[in-house]
């Protein structure tokens, strides 16, 4: 199993420590339209995570968690102890206190120590530096294909049609397998 897909699984098991400890789940099902929390995987710029959520109409439309995956790959242990909690925390503030600006505030600090976290704002690993070429692995059909960053990126949003053994496919985010090749 690579350290995304496990990663993942940390990520579901913090929500569940959220739900225990805030019934998160049942705030989704009363103030949100979409029912899931999404969570997916970038590699650009130096944020460990991201936590946003989007109003439609008055309600949450959709709450989505962001990691980035090169720190995954780097510093697994700290993301899932630490930034994973921070994230999740962002995700309880949006849903206890609804249109208000929590922040890294006091109820936000308290809420990521109860999930495990530091309370710390901002992490100390070392993003990486120049612009080297990154391409990503995915599993299409058994057969490993790389693709560049441009298209990386299009197909974590939905999907890419790519060239495979000469055939044009479609490549959708969970075919990428976690792994990042520099």
């Amino acid at each position: 199993m690579n350290k995304v897909t496990e990663f993942r699984k940390e990520v579901y098991r913090i929500l569940e420590l959220a739900n225990a400890k805030y019934n998160i789940y049942g705030l989704i099902k009363n103030q949100c339209i979409s029912q899931e929390v999404s969570i997916s995987f970038y590699t650009a710029g130096s944020s460990a995570g991201w936590a946003s959520h989007f109003y439609e109409n008055g309600k949450i439309k959709r709450l989505s968690l962001r990691f980035n995956s090169y720190f995954i790959e780097s510093n697994y242990n700290y993301m899932v102890y630490d930034t994973i909690p921070h994230e999740v925390a962002h995700l309880v503030c949006y849903l206890l206190y609804p249109h208000q600006e929590i922040g890294h505030n006091h109820i936000w600090n308290e809420i990521c120590i109860n999930l495990g976290g530091t309370g710390k704002r901002y992490h100390t690993m070392n993003a990486p530096t120049g612009k080297k070429k990154i391409t990503y692995e995915y599993n299409v059909n058994g057969i490993n294909v790389y693709l560049p960053e441009k298209d990386h990126f299009k197909a974590q949003k939905s999907f890419i049609n790519y060239p495979v053994n000469s055939i044009m496919t479609r490549v959708f985010k969970n075919m990428f397998t976690g792994a990042i090749i520099a």
